[in-house]
C-alpha cells in the first residue's frame, strides 16, 4: 500500500507528521522510495508494505512443505502458521536490504513432515536400488556359471573329436574350416 507522496521541500517534517498518523502493525514494513523526474529528485513515495499480506498467499500453497519467518532487525515481523523451531541444518537464512536502509531477514525451513516424507522416499528408492542390484548380481553369477559350463562342455567336445578315429570337420557359414581333427590330416 502506498500511503502518500512526500514533497521534496520540508519532507522530513512532513514525513514525521505523516508517520505518526499512519496506523501500523508489526507486519508492516516502512519504506521510502525516491521519485525522480529525469535526473532531478522530485520527492519520495512513502510505502508501507504489509509483509503478511505479501507472503501469506505464497506460504498457503507451501505450508505443508515449508515454514517461513520474517524479522526486521531483532523483531519478528511474520511467522507462518506452521512455524516451529526447525532443524538447523535445513534452514535457509537470507537478509534482504531495501533502499540501503531497511533490512528484512528471511528464514525458510522445510517442515518436519516434509523432511520425513523425503527421507522415507529416499529409503524406498535405496531399497529398490539394492534389490535391483542384487538381482543383477545373481543374474551375472548364473551367466558366468553358465558360460563356464559352456566352455567346459566345448572343451570336452573338442577333446572327444580330436581323440576319435573318425573324420571330424566344423565349417562356418561361408564354408571355411574352423576345426578339423588330426585323423583327417592323417588320412589325407
Amino acid at each position: 500500500i502506498i500511503w502518500s507522496i512526500v514533497p521534496f521541500e520540508n519532507n522530513l517534517d512532513y514525513l514525521n507528521t505523516k508517520m505518526i498518523n499512519i496506523p501500523s502493525n508489526k507486519a508492516d514494513f516502512d519504506m521510502l522510495i525516491s521519485v525522480y523526474k529525469g535526473t532531478e529528485l522530485e520527492g519520495f513515495v512513502l510505502g508501507i508494505i504489509n509483509l503478511e499480506n505479501l507472503f501469506l498467499p505464497m506460504i498457503d500453497d507451501l505450508k505443508e512443505q515449508y515454514m517461513l519467518l520474517l524479522s526486521n532487525e531483532d523483531n519478528t515481523v511474520f511467522t507462518s502458521s506452521n512455524w516451529k523451531k526447525p532443524q538447523k541444518a535445513f534452514t535457509v537464512n537470507q537478509s534482504i536490504t531495501l533502499q540501503n536502509t531497511a533490512v528484512i531477514n528471511l528464514s525458510l525451513a522445510p517442515t518436519d513432515e516434509h523432511i520425513n516424507s523425503q527421507i522415507v522416499s529416499a529409503l524406498k528408492t535405496l531399497i529398490i536400488s539394492l534389490l535391483f542390484s542384487l538381482i543383477i548380481i545373481i543374474a551375472v553369477h548364473f551367466a558366468q556359471k553358465s558360460n563356464k559350463l559352456s566352455r567346459l562342455n566345448e572343451s570336452r567336445y573338442r577333446n572327444l573329436l580330436e581323440e576319435v578315429e573318425l573324420v571330424a570337420v566344423i565349417l562356418d557359414n561361408n564354408g571355411r574350416i574352423n576345426f578339423c581333427n588330426d585323423y583327417l590330416l592323417h588320412i589325407t
